[in-house]
């Protein structure tokens, strides 16, 4: 039967640093959670935006604004060249980003190493 010790000072140490370690981990996980369920029910959207941008009608249409027979009343955003692909170039980045990172996250699951090590052993009351 295991005798429980006073806990050291080390151990005490460890317990705050790692609690400290999850008041910044936590918030920032949610955010990055929030992101990627956002980011997903966008992709249709930059799908749309995409094919418009390659399609001969942006070209009809951009021709159209540049000659001034847009109405007033449409906002031509969509017409800039720049616009759309900026946005496209920021998700490009982003993506290889996410890649690179799925790569070091894929070397190194914590959930499937760690967590289910610990699983393994028994608790003993």
């Amino acid at each position: 039967m295991n005798t429980l010790k006073q806990p050291t000072q080390k151990q005490l140490e460890k317990i705050q640093q790692i609690a400290q370690i999850m008041a910044v981990v936590n918030p920032v996980l949610q955010k990055i959670e929030l992101a990627l369920d956002s980011y997903e029910k966008i992709l249709p959207f930059i799908t749309k935006m995409e094919n418009y941008y390659s399609s001969s009608q942006w070209f009809i249409d951009k021709e159209l604004s540049d000659k001034g027979m847009i109405p007033k009343n449409i906002n031509e955003a969509a017409l800039s060249e720049d616009g759309i692909w900026d946005i496209l170039t920021l998700e490009t980045g982003l993506l290889k980003q996410m890649r690179k990172l799925s790569n070091k996250l894929n070397k190194f699951d914590h959930m499937s190493t760690n967590y289910n090590n610990k699983k393994k052993r028994t608790r003993r009351n």
